[in-house]
């Protein structure tokens, strides 16, 4: 009964990591790399100990109740996990409507992705070997958007919207700058616009 003492306790960590990590992911930095192989070699633990579990409760002929109830709670929650495997509640969905999102994908598929949102908040996420997360509130005075950062090591100071062409569709670009004195911005694609209509 070893392996039914870390099932349940084992299977509840890693529901509830999965289930808020909209709000630690961006708190790791480059240690997202080495944390998503632990959580795949731990959810193969568990369901390895689910499946002998199994084994021992048919095999007694589900004579101990509470370790066949324990079992399939567990056996719920490894479900779950399977299924959604980025969490049961889209957190997302609940902030204010997206007024812009920009986007770019680099070299070895690295993403940034910058998000406007309708209450004046902003987020710019990067994913490469890890993810960072950072936020705070914007101003948009003309064509131009100024970051107000939550943190104190802010990547980018400000963004330009530039006009640019892709054979005969006008395309709106921002160029994030990390200082006044930045003269090699990074690109971003706009991917929805309602702010400059």
């Amino acid at each position: 009964m070893a392996r039914n003492k870390i099932l349940l306790p084992g299977t509840l960590i890693l529901f509830v990591l999965v289930n808020t990590r909209y709000y630690w992911e961006g708190m790791l930095g480059g240690w997202d790399m080495l944390l998503f192989p632990i959580c795949v070699l731990t959810l193969l633990v568990l369901f390895v100990s689910l499946l002998v579990q199994f084994y021992r409760i048919i095999r007694n002929r589900f004579k101990n109740r509470s370790v066949a109830w324990i079992t399939g709670i567990a056996a719920l929650l490894l479900g779950l996990i399977v299924w959604q495997p980025y969490g049961i509640i889209n957190y997302e969905s609940l902030e204010d409507k997206d007024v812009l999102i920009a986007f770019n994908e680099g070299a070895a598929n690295c993403t940034t992705t910058l998000k406007l949102k309708e209450n004046k908040t902003f987020y710019i996420r990067s994913v490469c070997f890890g993810i960072d997360k950072e936020g705070g509130t914007y101003t948009l005075i003309n064509d131009t958007i100024k970051f107000n950062f939550s943190s104190y090591r802010p990547k980018y100071r400000f963004a330009v919207f530039k006009k640019g062409r892709k054979q005969k569709i006008l395309l709106y670009e921002l160029y994030l700058y990390k200082s006044v004195a930045d003269t090699l911005p990074y690109p971003l694609v706009i991917t929805k616009n309602l702010l400059l209509k």
